[in-house]
């Protein structure tokens, strides 16, 4: 009968429309310099190994449990021994800008690293640590730390942009702390880690989520746009599709 194929249209255009709806109403994860993402949620992980879902990066998981997240699924670190751990990529050589941001849960305060591609002892690379306990710090030929603390066991948005030496501080989509610190970076070959540092020390211990590493910095309102954004944002308009064509089976 003429009626039941065309109901089912109707209903598959309507659903079409309201994932387009959807998806426009979602703010999107800016994409613009975006060279590696670790959304840590259970269908971007397989066993150990964390997929980077927009470059060629995966990380390697090193102890960290699966837990709810900001957004799906995050990493638990426990501050011991956990951490993830990148391999170096020339994608991942940053030394005159970039951008580093998480979500984090910070269980204890302490002096940690959060994202971290910097021989120990040093800092001739990209990164955010926590330092001292609750503030974010960066450094180079000198450090910059966020001016104000952040409260523990609350989910914070973490993000520093690096250009040519500026250094700026972002907690919760607000610059907190900013200044020179030297540029370009010394450089090095080591990996990236996620939850400590090269020599899998100054452990993070508490949930990172949604880690993303751009090779750019930012602007403020591209970090206020982030920051309301999720990882089902960067997903949503290419399930498209496959929606579409399970319509089109089921008329």
């Amino acid at each position: 009968m003429l009626y039941k194929p065309l109901t089912i249209f109707g209903i598959a255009i309507i659903a079409i429309f309201s994932i387009l709806s959807n998806s426009t109403q979602a703010q999107q994860v800016i994409k613009d310099g975006l060279v590696s993402y670790w959304t840590f949620n259970k269908a971007d992980i397989n066993g150990d190994i964390a997929k980077d879902v927009f470059g060629k990066n995966n990380g390697t998981i090193k102890g960290c449990k699966q837990v709810a997240g900001k957004y799906g699924e995050a990493l638990e670190f426990d501050g011991v021994s956990s951490y993830v751990e990148v391999s170096n990529d020339k994608s991942l050589e940053l030394w005159e800008k970039h951008t580093l941001e998480a979500w984090i849960f910070q269980k204890e305060s302490r002096s940690s690293r959060i994202i971290d591609k910097i021989t120990a002892g040093t800092a001739d690379g990209p990164h955010l640590d926590t330092h001292p306990g609750t503030k974010l710090r960066s450094c180079a030929g000198n450090c910059i730390s966020t001016t104000k603390d952040y409260s523990l066991n609350e989910w914070h948005h973490a993000v520093v942009t690096f250009d040519k030496g500026k250094v700026v501080l972002y907690i919760d989509g607000s610059a907190e702390g900013e200044g020179d610190v030297g540029s370009p970076l010394k450089g090095n070959q080591i990996s990236l880690k996620i939850g400590a540092d090269s020599n899998g020390q100054n452990l993070f211990k508490g949930i990172i989520d949604e880690v993303r590493v751009y090779n750019r910095a930012l602007k403020a309102d591209e970090v206020k746009i982030n920051m309301k954004a999720s990882s089902l944002s960067i997903d949503r308009l290419g399930k498209l599709p496959d929606t579409w064509g399970n319509l089109k089976i089921i008329y």
